[in-house]
């Protein structure tokens, strides 16, 4: 008698659940406000002055003071200028009867008036004197105000857990067989 002995391995079977990384992510927020800033600038307006007085002088032209003052000058000179001159002429007709003839008066009095003085001069002879007055200016600049907020951010792990079930697949099995007849026997 032959024995046959046959063998079934037992089999596990695995269900498996992969890990997997899942995150809930919240990104963090940074809220800044800030005021206007603002600038204050004063100053006054710059002043220049200016005199021509005397520009204007070497031209003949003057202030009213000075013009008066001229003119008030000529107009003495000029008085005592014509009194000179009728003098004179009175003095040249009361020598009438002395050698001088009149044609001689009036000869001398054209050559008088003939003569013309002249001046040649760079007009104007002075520059304007410019004095220019400034004064600074202030600027201000207050600080402006400034908050800051900051919302943290936040990450959770959502992950689900790995996992390994295990069952069986398949039952070990011991099988044993008797091939050949039950009984033998040897002589």
């Amino acid at each position: 008698m032959d024995l046959s002995i046959s063998q079934q391995y037992a089999q596990v079977g695995l269900n498996i659940d992969q890990p997997a990384a899942k995150l809930n992510i919240k990104p963090p927020k940074l809220n800044v406000s800030s005021g206007k800033p603002e600038v204050e600038v004063s100053f006054s307006w710059p002043e220049v002055r200016i005199d021509q007085s005397q520009s204007f002088a070497d031209i003949g032209l003057r202030d009213y003071r000075r013009l008066s003052e001229y003119n008030c000058s000529k107009a003495h000179s000029t008085a005592l200028e014509g009194i000179k001159r009728r003098v004179s002429e009175g003095d040249s007709l009361a020598a009438i009867d002395r050698k001088t003839t009149i044609q001689r008066v009036i000869a001398a009095r054209v050559q008088a008036e003939a003569e013309c003085p002249y001046n040649i001069a760079y007009i104007p002879e002075h520059p304007p004197e410019i004095d220019p007055q400034t004064s600074p200016v202030e600027i201000d600049s207050p600080e402006a105000d400034v908050s800051v907020n900051l919302d943290w951010g936040e990450v959770r792990n959502v992950s689900p857990w790995a996992g390994v079930d295990m069952y069986l697949l398949q039952k070990p099995e011991i099988n044993v067989q008797w091939t050949g007849s039950y009984y033998d026997a040897i002589a």
